[in-house]
């Protein structure tokens, strides 16, 4: 890669400098379009697992999501511990109806030690954000909507991280617990339907040929 480099550089010397200029900036935003799409394919698979982990919570798994989640991690080449899942969710598709699914996905289910939810950060994109400008409208307005998306996603999480610890407050009465613990389930609808909405628009992103 470094001879490449050196070529590249010896080559442009010989060039005007326009042209220079242009060859220059093609391979500059070659390598930022590879750099950000690399960032958001682990991030896509984060947010799929996401929704797998979160719907065990809610017990909501369906055939649907699971063709849904099939889909987002296949031809993911990285930890074994999400092929090891998708393989998992391959058997069970076409062999089990809803109420199976939801069963199966319960199954040894604690609830106490199921809360997980992390936040979600984009160091790369946000190191590199000033040079956006050289990509084409389409490309630089679906980042900016994913950004804004993950963001809310992040408040959100802060809302449900906050519910969290107040179940675990002995001070309040039965009644307050109870509208805790609706707030923190509505938080995590909130947040299962954002995660699907953003790994969408990851997606979307993903065909932008721009």
């Amino acid at each position: 890669m470094d001879i490449l480099y050196l070529l590249l550089g010896w080559l442009l010397g010989l060039l005007s400098p326009q042209l220079s200029e242009r060859i220059k900036r093609y391979y500059q935003k070659n390598d930022l379009r590879i750099g950000i799409i690399s960032e958001f394919k682990e991030i896509k698979v984060r947010l799929a697992m996401s929704v797998y982990l979160l719907t065990k919570k809610t017990g909501t798994f369906d055939k649907q999501l699971l063709e849904w989640l099939i889909k987002q991690l296949e031809g993911y080449e990285g930890g074994e511990s999400t092929k090891n899942i998708l393989e998992g969710l391959k058997k069970l598709s076409g062999k089990v109806d809803d109420k199976q699914l939801t069963a199966i996905q319960l199954l040894g289910f604690n609830e106490e030690k199921s809360y997980s939810l992390k936040k979600f950060y984009l160091p790369f994109l946000e190191s590199k954000i000033d040079l956006l400008p050289m990509f084409g409208d389409k490309f630089r307005v679906l980042i900016f909507e994913i950004r804004s998306k993950i963001q809310s996603l992040n408040d959100e999480i802060d809302n449900a991280q906050f519910y969290y610890r107040k179940t675990f407050d002995s001070s309040m009465s039965a009644e307050n617990h109870e509208i805790v613990r609706n707030n923190l389930e509505s938080c995590h609808k909130n947040i299962n339907t954002q995660f699907k909405l953003i790994v969408e628009k990851i997606n979307e992103l993903f065909l932008c040929k721009d």
